[in-house]
């Protein structure tokens, strides 16, 4: 059955012509509220991501002065345990990355780094449902602290958090006992991924451009696991 969800505010509203702008990637009705409150603008793009790949849509409506409501619709089936599936629908095209990451790497564990709570609930989701075991951090303390306890399979990274540069991220992982081949995919803006120094100079394995999509998640990790030819990992040398 289709649902609709809404949220409604009585703030500041937003102006008839930011309203087209509102689910664009780094897109604010007015950028000042960036500068005194944070953030980069692309949570409704993900929201609306995430929405599309339930089958159904997001939008918003607004009248300035006065709020604005946020909607999005979601095919869910009845009887459901949870209420929101982001996984992808059966008939997506990474169906044979997914079923092969599945058969031959499920119970590998693996780290997802970012600090935007949608896009790591998303990119957990998705890999969990080929049961592959999966730890998050929402910061790069939290993530050193994670890759101490325990040796990842494979490192998801957001390479546009607070406080740290993607570069300088990936560059203490090599650093650290047993990581110095073990795949890092990096995660950043649709806007930024083919910008070489976020890519390259971060010396990621591969990038994944936000809002994710499952069937190049699927084939990113299937192609880094391969290619990594699964040899034993040992301390880099000092």
């Amino acid at each position: 059955m289709e649902v609709r969800f809404e949220v409604q505010d009585t703030g500041i509203g937003i102006a008839p012509e930011a309203m087209s702008r509102l689910f664009s990637a780094f897109e604010q009705a007015d950028n000042s509220m960036t500068r005194k409150y944070g953030g980069t603008g692309l949570g409704l793009r993900i929201t609306q991501r995430l929405a599309e790949l339930m089958g159904g849509a997001a939008g918003a409506s607004s009248t300035p002065g006065l709020g604005s409501v946020f909607w999005f619709t979601a095919k869910l089936k009845k009887g459901a345990s949870d209420a929101i599936d982001v996984e992808a629908p059966a008939d997506l095209a990474d169906v044979d990355a997914r079923t092969l990451v599945q058969q031959r790497y499920s119970e590998s564990r693996m780290l997802v780094v970012d600090d935007d709570p949608v896009n790591r609930k998303l990119v957990q989701r998705l890999l969990k449902s080929t049961d592959i075991v999966v730890d998050t951090a929402v910061d790069w303390q939290e993530a050193l602290d994670q890759t101490r306890q325990h040796l990842y399979r494979v490192i998801f990274l957001s390479l546009q958090m607070p406080a740290v540069e993607g570069a300088d991220a990936v560059q203490q992982i090599r650093q650290m006992e047993g990581y110095l081949q073990t795949p890092v995919i990096g995660m950043t803006a649709e806007v930024l991924a083919d910008d070489p120094l976020i890519a390259g100079a971060a010396a990621v394995s591969d990038c994944l451009t936000k809002p994710v999509d499952s069937n190049a998640l699927f084939e990113l990790l299937l192609r880094a696991l391969t290619e990594l030819e699964l040899p034993q990992r040992s301390a880099p040398e000092a």
